[in-house]
């Protein structure tokens, strides 16, 4: 019954990869629409900078005011930039871990699979073997029943 321990305690190890896998999984999920959202702020931001008017139909004091306002807003997407560079460059790392973890649940399911055929080998052997027994026993029984001698008379 060694191999229905050694079943058992993979089994659980293969539940708490599949944990850690999902735990992943999700997070990266959660990056990924982190990411979406700094790029859709990015372009919010790209297109707010873009439309302040400029040229020379326009004020010198509004004209002022928006290369204030376009300076601000490019030096906010820089930020946003750098910010999901970094961002992307950890989730790379999470995905990395993510496909390791995936990879070591999938070795220890194949181990697991393997024992469980093993058991289910060894199970059949002793059924078969119990049922040749109980045969024998029968075949025996019948004999001694029937004659009550166990050699073939001559």
């Amino acid at each position: 019954m060694n191999t229905q321990r050694v079943v058992a305690g993979l089994s659980k190890l293969v539940a708490m990869r599949a944990q850690e896998v999902d735990r992943l999984s999700a997070d990266v999920a959660a990056r990924d629409a982190e990411g979406a959202r700094y790029r859709r702020h990015i372009s919010q931001m790209t297109a707010l900078m873009q439309s302040v008017e400029t040229g020379a139909h326009v004020h010198p004091a509004h004209a002022m005011n928006g290369a204030r306002y376009r300076s601000a807003m490019a030096d906010l997407i820089h930020q946003h930039e750098r910010k999901l560079a970094s961002h992307e460059a950890s989730s790379a790392s999470l995905r990395a871990d993510l496909r390791h973890a995936r990879l070591r649940h999938e070795q220890i399911d194949v181990v697991r699979r393997k024992k469980l055929t093993a058991l289910d080998i060894e199970q059949r052997a002793r059924d078969r073997k119990r049922e040749d027994q109980l045969a024998s026993q029968a075949w025996l029984r019948r004999r001694l029943s029937h004659g009550g001698a166990l050699s073939h008379p001559t």
